[in-house]
């Protein structure tokens, strides 16, 4: 798959957004401290 993919989803209280890579691993934002806490692998 070579398109161009992209998602982003939210946590039920708002602190957090996930945001899917290109390499379909997920970054999760700490939405207070506007900083990347982890990225899950798949």
């Amino acid at each position: 798959m070579n398109e161009p993919r992209f998602a982003t989803a939210f946590s039920i209280d708002n602190a957090r957004a996930y945001g899917l890579n290109r390499d379909l691993s997920v970054a999760v934002t700490d939405r207070a401290m506007k900083a990347l806490v982890l990225t899950m692998k798949p």
